[in-house]
C-alpha cells in the first residue's frame, strides 16, 4: 500500500542526512554468509535493463554498498524461518510448512505487481511494489494456517507490502544528502511490472 511507502518515506530522510544507517557486518567485515532459513518468495523475471538503469544511478552515489544481482531480486511472501546461522534443515517441518503454503496460494486471481519508485529504511534500499493488497490476503492466511496447526510463526515482521530489496549498505553514505535527493528522484519512478507465475520455498542466505 502507498500509505506503508510514504511512511518510510517520511521516518528515514532524517536519519539517512545524518548517515545512521544500519552497516551489515557480514558485508562491511567481506565474511561468508552462514546465516539461513527458510521462505517463501516470488523471484522476479522481468525488468533487467531497467533495474541495471536504477543500480548504476545508484552506484554512482554510493559505489561502497550491496546491490543485488538482477537473478536474486524477489518478493518475500513469507518468512517461515528467519535467517540466521546455526539453521538446520528439518525435512519433516518442511514438507508441513509446504502443505501450509501450498492452500495459502490456491483460490487467488492473478495478480500484477507494479514497480513504481523506491524508498530506503535503515538497512536496505526497496523497490516499491503496488500488488492491490493480494500478499497481505496471502499472508493472513498462512497465519491462520499456522496458528491453527500449531506451527511456529517466526516472521521477522508483518510486512504490509509486495516489495523487493535492491540494496544493503555495506558501508557509511558516503554523501547522505546526495542519497536523499536521488531517492526523492526517483520517488515516482516507474520500472515495469510483474505477473508472478509461482511462489517457491526457499532455503536461502539473507541476500537469496
Amino acid at each position: 500500500p502507498t500509505s506503508a511507502y510514504d511512511r518510510i518515506r517520511a521516518e528515514s530522510a532524517g536519519f539517512l542526512l545524518r548517515g545512521d544507517v544500519d552497516i551489515d557486518g557480514v558485508l562491511a567485515g567481506g565474511m561468508p554468509d552462514r546465516r539461513l532459513g527458510l521462505s517463501l518468495v516470488i523471484p522476479l523475471r522481468r525488468g533487467r535493463g531497467r533495474y541495471a538503469r536504477l543500480v548504476r544511478s545508484f552506484e554512482d552515489a554510493e559505489p561502497d554498498q550491496y546491490y543485488y544481482p538482477f537473478g536474486d531480486l524477489h518478493v518475500t511472501v513469507f518468512d517461515f524461518l528467519r535467517a540466521r546461522e546455526g539453521y538446520a534443515r528439518d525435512a519433516g517441518l518442511e514438507s508441513r510448512l509446504a502443505d501450509v503454503a501450498g492452500p495459502a496460494l490456491e483460490g487467488l486471481a492473478d495478480f500484477r505487481i507494479e514497480w513504481r519508485g523506491v524508498v530506503f529504511s535503515r538497512g536496505a534500499g526497496l523497490i516499491c511494489g503496488h500488488d492491490g493488497g493480494r500478499l497481505l490476503e496471502i499472508r493472513r492466511r498462512i497465519r491462520r494456517s499456522l496458528a491453527e496447526l500449531g506451527l511456529p510463526n517466526d516472521e521477522r515482521y508483518r510486512s504490509e507490502t509486495a516489495h523487493a530489496t535492491f540494496c544493503r549498505f555495506a558501508a557509511p553514505p558516503r554523501d547522505p544528502a546526495r542519497l536523499v535527493r536521488l531517492i526523492e528522484g526517483a520517488r515516482a519512478l516507474s520500472l515495469g511490472a510483474e505477473e508472478p507465475l509461482r511462489a517457491e520455498l526457499v532455503e536461502h542466505d539473507w541476500y537469496n
